[in-house]
């Protein structure tokens, strides 16, 4: 989940949908939502700050 309020349906379900299927959820947001105890990872920045630095570990900066 990448800076969503969690409110807005029905996107804001699809946390759930995976976390049951048993997919790893990682929540990005600088504050908690009412997702957030889905999340087996909570990166607690903005999604502009947070999403280069992941690509950048996973090697996937861009050119």
């Amino acid at each position: 989940m990448i800076g969503t309020s969690a409110a807005v349906y029905p996107a804001a379900g699809l946390a759930g949908l995976a976390a049951q299927a048993g997919a790893p959820v990682i929540e990005i947001n600088p504050e908690d939502t009412a997702l957030s105890s889905l999340a087996a990872v909570r990166l607690r920045q903005p999604a502009g700050t947070a999403l280069p630095r992941l690509l950048d570990l996973a090697g996937l900066s861009p050119a």
